[in-house]
């Protein structure tokens, strides 16, 4: 066994992203494919990949949502009750039919020193904060 396979590390969960992003990359890129689908059955193989299914059948995986929604005490999603967040999203969704691009919006939002919600990249730091785009 691989020594850096210690009990702590296989007793973490594994995530596995598999994704082509066009038909001509799943045509084209048939090397790329197969190292993605390898670490699937790699993971497969250390027991993690059945687990996540296994919670995920039975209601119980959950992962970070995206500023404004929100997991519920019984694992549904829904929206933020924070009202200053709606509010906040609202605002990005009204300045980008404003403005008619995002762009224009970041650089509004960056003009005029406006503050949205975010989670930090952190991972260890799942609390929202508010800070101006960058």
């Amino acid at each position: 066994m691989n020594p850096k396979l210690t009990s702590d590390r296989l007793g973490r969960r594994a995530v596995i992203y598999i994704r082509q992003s066009s038909p001509g990359q799943v045509l084209n890129n048939h090397e790329s494919q197969r190292g993605q689908y390898g670490l699937a059955d790699r993971a497969r193989e250390l027991g993690s990949l059945e687990a996540i299914r296994h919670k995920a059948g039975c209601g119980e995986l959950q992962f970070l949502l995206p500023v404004g929604l929100c997991w519920t005490g019984t694992g549904t999603i829904e929206k933020d009750a924070d009202r200053r967040v709606q509010q906040a999203i609202q605002l990005v969704f009204t300045k980008i039919t404003a403005l008619g691009s995002v762009r224009q919006v970041l650089l509004w939002f960056r003009q005029e020193k406006i503050s949205l919600p975010a989670f930090p990249r952190d991972p260890g730091e799942p609390r929202m904060v508010w800070t101006v785009p960058i």
